[in-house]
């Protein structure tokens, strides 16, 4: 919300102060902004060389964003210097814009009325009883003690069962839990 205000607010006054009758069109104020706080935030990781010379880890998203911009010089540079000001605005919190929340009525109506557009439609359930978890591949169960030798056979079998037989979840959850 802050971010659309005040970038559509400095977007016009960039107009006027660059004597511009049309600006592109498209997310560059929020593109930008979100670019902005991206580099204010996240730290730095790494640096790496490319063609000898020692660039952030983070220099990607910035070339991918200047390529957005810089094939439609001026029209889309109003939007996109709109868009880090109202980056810095927001991290500046000038005049709590980080507390605005939107009132509560607008959240009722957009759960009312938009939400229902928007997510899928949930299908009916029948009342009967889920059937019992088939039984396990044992091939699959070698493939996953390879994996993880430390772990037990009835272990496996557990956790193939509660993700349904699927080994690349099963993987995973043993992952998660050693």
């Amino acid at each position: 919300m802050v971010g659309g205000v005040v970038g559509q607010t400095l977007t016009a006054a960039g107009m006027l102060l660059a004597r511009l009758d049309v600006v592109a069109g498209g997310p560059y104020v929020l593109l930008f902004a979100c670019v902005y706080q991206y580099w204010a935030l996240v730290p730095l990781s790494y640096y790496v060389r490319v063609m000898g010379v020692a660039v952030p880890d983070k220099w990607a998203v910035y070339i991918a964003a200047a390529c957005l911009v810089a094939p439609r010089l001026p029209v889309a540079g109003v939007p996109a210097v709109a868009g880090v000001v109202a980056g810095m605005v927001y991290s500046a919190d000038v005049a709590g814009l980080k507390r605005w929340r939107l009132p509560l009525w607008m959240g009722s109506v957009a759960r009312r009325w938009i939400a229902p557009l928007l997510l899928p439609v949930a299908s009916a359930r029948s009342e009967r009883q889920a059937p019992a978890a088939a039984d396990v591949a044992p091939e699959q169960v070698d493939l996953i003690a390879g994996m993880f030798p430390d772990a037990e056979r009835e272990h496996i079998i557990g956790v193939l069962r509660m993700v349904g037989n699927d080994p690349n979840r099963a993987v995973a959850a043993l992952l998660d839990s050693s």
